[in-house]
């Protein structure tokens, strides 16, 4: 499959669920991720970068197509540039992950199932296109191994996905320098890595902060 049409919010969305629909990291986990996601999706199709350590709109790319399109439009309509902790935040609390998990169904990525617990609420879960899972898993798979050449998109994933904690769920025992060295690789030119990486440390940032909440700290 190729998954340079593919949101990295949608493939983040897919490998954070089980094939039952079932969440392999915490809710609010999975939303800052998508929110970290989206922006990356931004700055993967050149439509940010990053001035002075914010995110400013970048023409360089075309107008992406609806979910990351509508998002694009949210970060030109703010009045001044904002840090990448600012919008991770902002879009976490766009309903991110029913906007995503639609696309995904859209998209033929997910299904959705409904279901019941304690015998009378009633719940709906997105499950992943089994296919579509097993090839995302196993491509993610290859570039840890090294049996594949990470791309911008690769290295963004798995990005993602170790700062959220997805990683360890779906690919335990990875070892951190294996992870390392694909994140800080050289897959795409400085500038645009650096704001991808202040994306993902807004994200990894998020995260802890919220743990940090709910051991009774300030949280994000």
């Amino acid at each position: 499959m190729d998954y340079s049409h593919v949101p990295l919010a949608d493939a983040l969305f897919l490998l954070a669920h089980r094939p039952d629909g079932k969440r392999v990291v915490q809710r609010k986990f999975l939303k800052i991720g998508l929110g970290g996601a989206l922006l990356t999706d931004l700055v993967v199709h050149r439509r940010v970068s990053l001035v002075d350590g914010k995110v400013v709109p970048d023409d360089t790319g075309a107008v992406p197509p609806g979910l990351l399109g509508e998002f694009d439009a949210m970060v030109r309509s703010e009045a001044r540039p904002r840090s990448a902790k600012h919008w991770v935040r902002r879009f976490r609390c766009s309903d991110v992950e029913g906007r995503v998990a639609g696309h995904a169904v859209d998209s033929g990525l997910a299904t959705t199932e409904e279901d019941v617990v304690l015998g009378f609420i009633p719940v709906v879960r997105y499950a992943p296109n089994q296919a579509a899972l097993d090839d995302l898993a196993n491509r993610v798979a290859d570039v840890l191994a090294d049996r594949r050449t990470a791309t911008e998109w690769d290295a963004s994933l798995v990005g993602l996905c170790d700062a959220t904690g997805v990683l360890k769920k779906v690919f335990p025992g990875i070892a951190k320098s294996a992870v390392k060295s694909i994140t800080e690789g050289e897959w795409a030119s400085e500038a645009v890595r650096k704001v991808i990486k202040q994306a993902n440390a807004a994200v990894r940032n998020a995260v802890i902060s919220t743990v940090n909440a709910n051991n009774g700290s300030q949280g994000f």
